[in-house]
């Protein structure tokens, strides 16, 4: 399995995993160019990605879909309720492949499990995605104001965690910039550093990668994030590589 963090933040999400057999894109939130390039520069051919999994249907998760597959056909796996906030999946709905909240299916060579999460979205979930053939699994955790216990269980044994490190809670609060309505929301619909440092902590040794996923620009400090989940991750013992993934630009290209 490899995987790259194209771009991750409130300006556009997109995930790029695959193997030789083919590919997912989970979440498609950068413009078609930005898509393009990053991919570029990673050396990640397009042609790769068979199926976009969306796990909801806020613009940074599905900004770039029209374009990428009016380009390349893609077929989008999402619930209903996704596809009837994305623009795209109303104009052509054969595209769209249906998924119930708690599905499991196969697609280009992953067992894919759809899973709910704690968003204000209708329909929202996140995806454990499983190299079929192998002991590679993905558990992507985003999206969500908590980790209930079913996405703790679904995520179990996971070799990379995918997790959401959104905002430190203190520096929400204090942010006068932001409406009071905006920053109740990103607290109980986003995860802080402090939600995700408490699941790190939990962590065994099957999990080798820790991708931290989704900082604000505004209510977080990336030396702060690293920190608590690196000290998470000591704490539980873990050697897992810790990476913090920007918006602005792709990541490295991770082999598992």
């Amino acid at each position: 399995m490899k995987l790259c963090s194209l771009g991750s933040g409130s300006s556009g999400n997109c995930l790029a995993v695959w193997n030789d057999h083919g590919g997912l894109l989970i979440d498609v939130g950068l413009n078609f160019k930005q898509t393009m390039l990053r991919m570029a520069q990673r050396e990640i051919k397009p042609e790769t990605f068979g199926a976009v999994l969306l796990s909801h249907g806020h613009h940074d998760h599905h900004a770039g879909a029209k374009l990428w597959c009016a380009r390349f056909g893609t077929p989008v796996h999402c619930t209903t309720e996704t596809a009837d906030a994305v623009p795209l999946l109303c104009d052509h709905p054969a595209l769209h492949r249906p998924i119930g909240i708690r599905d499991m299916f196969e697609v280009e060579g992953f067992t894919v499990r759809a899973v709910p999460c704690v968003h204000n979205a209708s329909g929202a979930c996140t995806f454990m995605v499983k190299e079929q053939g192998t002991h590679a699994k993905l558990a992507l955790l985003y999206e969500t104001g908590r980790l209930t216990k079913e996405l703790i269980d679904a995520a179990e044994g996971a070799t990379v965690v995918a997790v959401e490190a959104n905002h430190d809670r203190k520096m929400l609060a204090a942010n006068e910039k932001l409406p009071i309505g905006i920053i109740e929301r990103t607290a109980v619909t986003h995860l802080p550093n402090v939600y995700a440092a408490n699941y790190l902590a939990t962590l065994n040794g099957a999990t080798k990668l820790v991708l931290a996923l989704h900082r604000s620009k505004d209510n977080n400090d990336p030396e702060l994030c690293r920190s608590t989940l690196q000290a998470a991750l000591d704490r539980a013992g873990s050697k897992a590589e810790l990476f913090l993934a920007e918006q602005g630009e792709a990541s490295p290209v991770f082999e598992i």
